[in-house]
């Protein structure tokens, strides 16, 4: 895994093993792209985000 990196833009951004999570922290809504498959999921809820959200880990199911 990437180490984390400063989550002050829009997007916050982090990799796990082959899956790019993309984190909007406006609205809270969660993408994970897998990057081999060239496939999107999304997470049916957004997350509640408040200030600087960080991604540790994360589930879109």
């Amino acid at each position: 895994m990437q180490p984390a990196s400063d989550l002050d833009q829009t997007f916050g951004t982090a990799w796990s093993g082959p899956n790019l999570l993309l984190l909007d922290q406006r609205s809270g809504a969660l993408t994970s792209v897998n990057a081999p498959h060239n496939t999107t999921d999304k997470r049916a809820e957004p997350l509640p985000v408040v200030n600087q959200a960080q991604i540790w880990s994360a589930s879109t199911g």
